[in-house]
């Protein structure tokens, strides 16, 4: 994710404080226990908090009442996701998973969970399977292809890049106020990064310059999780030795 940690990218827009904490299960982690409280007491200052504490609970509800719930669990593992309790949202998507073997959208997820905990292989298994079951599925291309980057296989990455800009696949927001995860059409920024580093600069500098004029301003108010926005496009343009 360009570098970044995930509880950072997934900051609601209007208040960033709301997400960098965590969140549990039932729990295995008990210190995921604690972080879930503290994002509780903090995520309930702001409406937009107020609905997705609402939402956790919701999902609490419908798993208790019904335990092959698949839309749940994965609601509640991406919720996880998103406040920082990765163990816990590793459980409820592994559950998603065992309910429904072709939920693609579980794959991804649980994939990025992979990611966060840096095992790569587990992460790259998911999401294969997620594409393999759902070739349009923008998510999981768009999460595969910066895993490619952190194991650098660049081609690969390309490829997964190249498939997004050729336009087709299908961003898919979990949860209310999130904005999809290309809104600022980063994929042009990662096949800049791509070509820097194999060395092609032209096609690096191309590539930055289409991110820079395609990207959108800052939207707030929203939920950012995927949908980042790289702020260092004009420095890498110029360390290229080029302007952007």
């Amino acid at each position: 994710m360009a570098g970044k940690s995930r509880t950072v990218s997934l900051a609601i827009a209007l208040v960033l404080a709301t997400f960098n904490t965590g969140s549990t299960w039932a729990l295995s982690d008990i210190s995921e226990s604690g972080t879930l409280r503290r994002w509780k007491e903090t995520a309930k200052a702001t409406a937009a908090g107020t609905k997705l504490v609402t939402l956790l609970e919701d999902t609490d509800r419908r798993i208790k009442h019904n335990s092959t719930d698949k839309k749940a669990y994965y609601t509640r593992g991406y919720l996880y996701g998103i406040i920082g309790c990765t163990s816990s949202a590793i459980h409820d998507l592994s559950r998603a998973i065992e309910i429904d073997p072709y939920y693609s959208d579980a794959y991804t997820e649980r994939g990025i969970c992979f990611m966060d905990y840096k095992l790569y292989k587990k992460a790259l298994a998911d999401l294969d399977r997620a594409v393999e079951l759902n070739n349009w599925s923008g998510d999981a291309r768009f999460a595969r292809a910066r895993l490619y980057l952190s194991m650098n296989s660049l081609y690969k990455a390309e490829h997964d890049l190249r498939a997004l800009a050729n336009g087709g696949a299908k961003f898919k927001p979990a949860l209310p106020g999130e904005l999809p995860a290309d809104y600022y059409n980063a994929t042009h920024y990662y096949l800049g990064q791509v070509y820097e580093r194999l060395g092609r600069r032209h096609d690096a500098v191309r590539e930055y310059r289409a991110f820079s004029r395609a990207s959108r301003k800052l939207a707030a108010g929203y939920l950012h999780r995927y949908s980042e926005k790289p702020d260092d496009t004009k420095s890498r343009v110029e360390k290229l030795g080029y302007r952007l």
